[in-house]
């Protein structure tokens, strides 16, 4: 019995065995397909030996056979995707818009501020206008070793030309125009000071009467004042820029230009924003206008002293005084007449024999003729030169003009 039974469990354990064995073999489940691997991505073995073991516990899991996994998407295509999804919002696309817009303007704003600060070629400064004196002008600059310029000036308005021409011709005094380059913020960074062409003759002072100066009226002691001034004006413009008259078709100046070089350093020049007038010796719009007056009367006073003028003067006082050394003999006219009508606010008096007199209307004896009953009989009585005296029995007498 106990054989038996230890028996039976030992052939039913192996039975067993067999049983699960060959179901094993007969219902084994298939080992899944391996996913499909793209055609340019390659696998790499691996080198490391934490790889290697992994691999080794994989094929053994899986019976030999390794299992192969997705790749991650490209960075290009995930960035790709994001920005999409990041545009894809109307707020988001404005906004990108937007600051893209303003980078492009920054970039072309700093383009253009680089190239007009760039020292290496001509630059036009732009224009500037001092209306105290009247004067705008335009001002080109280059670099090359050093800062040339080329600067050009004229009247603010063509109403202001015959001032400028007046003062740039015929000023009494040496003159000058300063510019400078400022920066941003106003400041200075050089300055320059031009010179304006001046006449020596001009200081000779045009009122002096004939005969009151001596000297001044000697022709060689003028002659050699004016070689001095000359000498002095050459010594002034030496080493100097000077500006250049340009004219109109009427003989005026209608603009004055310079060029040279300026005091400038290379890192001064390329801070420079601006220029500026500083006519600090130039006379202002109303010192303009009075030396043309000045002038005018010093022509009309020069006129009035030629000899023609003065051989002319020197005639009429000669008559006046044969006159008045025997003066014509004076001769009357009288008559009787009567007023028949008196103006109180022109102060004529009218006559029946059609003459009209005039009388002092503010006096007394126009006072007398206010509100009489007219015809007045009257009696006058003038002389040749049309003074008349009416004498009335009720108005009295009156002083009087003949008018016809």
């Amino acid at each position: 019995m106990w054989d038996w039974e230890i028996k039976e469990p030992q052939e039913e354990r192996e039975w067993h065995s067999k049983i699960s064995h060959e179901d094993q073999n007969e219902f084994a489940f298939p080992e899944p397909a391996p996913e499909p691997v793209p055609e340019k991505e390659e696998l790499k073995a691996p080198d490391s030996p934490a790889v290697s073991d992994q691999s080794t516990d994989s094929a053994d899991i899986d019976d030999g056979q390794q299992q192969p996994s997705s790749p991650p998407p490209p960075f290009a295509e995930e960035w790709m995707t994001r920005i999409r999804s990041f545009l894809l919002v109307p707020t988001n696309f404005y906004a990108i818009l937007g600051v893209g817009f303003a980078i492009l303007c920054g970039l072309i704003f700093a383009a253009i501020f680089w190239h007009g600060n760039n020292p290496s070629g001509p630059y036009d400064m732009g224009s500037a206008t001092s209306t105290a004196v009247g004067l705008k002008g335009r001002l080109f600059t280059k670099w090359d070793k050093n800062l040339q310029y080329r600067l050009t000036l004229e009247p603010t308005a063509p109403e202001r030309v015959a001032g400028f021409s007046t003062a740039i011709q015929k000023s009494p005094q040496p003159l000058s125009i300063g510019i400078q380059l400022t920066d941003p913020q106003g400041f200075a960074l050089c300055s320059k000071k031009i010179l304006i062409k001046y006449d020596s003759r001009n200081a000779e002072p045009g009122e002096s009467q004939p005969g009151t100066d001596e000297v001044s009226a000697d022709p060689q002691v003028r002659a050699s004042r004016a070689e001095l001034a000359d000498a002095q004006e050459t010594v002034r413009e030496q080493g100097n820029d000077v500006f250049q008259n340009q004219f109109g078709s009427d003989g005026r100046v209608t603009s004055i230009t310079a060029q040279g070089t300026l005091p400038c350093t290379a890192s001064a020049y390329e801070n420079a924003v601006a220029w500026s007038i500083s006519p600090a010796e130039f006379p202002t719009v109303a010192d303009q206008d009075a030396l043309i007056r000045h002038l005018e009367e010093g022509s009309a006073r020069a006129a009035a002293n030629s000899p023609a003028a003065l051989a002319a003067l020197a005639a009429r006082r000669r008559a006046a005084a044969r006159a008045a050394a025997n003066p014509p003999p004076k001769f009357y006219i009288e008559g009787e007449d009567a007023i028949v009508d008196y103006d109180a606010a022109s102060g004529i008096i009218t006559t029946r024999g059609g003459k009209s007199f005039t009388i002092d209307r503010a006096g007394a004896e126009a006072a007398s003729l206010r509100g009489r009953d007219f015809p007045l009989h009257v009696h006058y009585r003038c002389d040749q030169f049309g003074n008349c005296t009416l004498y009335s029995a009720g108005a009295g007498t009156q002083h009087t003009h003949l008018r016809k």
